[in-house]
């Protein structure tokens, strides 16, 4: 049983996440801030909630490591790579 809560868990969370990105892109429209290059969600941050979903779903433990270690490289890139707005040339 505890494991049928864990997984509902994680669904709802994979489902919340989801619906935040999907719904910030007609926020920004409606609020007058919407930029293409920014909001469409196809930057890796952005579109992984939704493979989530996918790879919940299919139980497909190959998608599974494959997305937990772009994760660990991304998240380490971020930290250890400045953005070129704060670069000095």
């Amino acid at each position: 049983k505890p494991e049928s809560i864990q997984q509902k868990t994680l669904l709802l969370l994979a489902l919340f996440l989801t619906v935040l990105q999907l719904g910030k892109i007609p926020l920004n429209h409606y609020t007058g801030v919407f930029d293409v290059t920014k909001d469409i969600p196809l930057h890796m941050c952005n579109f992984l909630p939704m493979i989530m979903i996918w790879v919940y779903a299919t139980k497909n433990r190959t998608v599974w490591a494959t997305i937990f270690f772009w994760i660990i490289l991304g998240v380490s890139q971020a930290n250890f790579t400045p953005s070129v707005e704060f670069s000095l040339f």
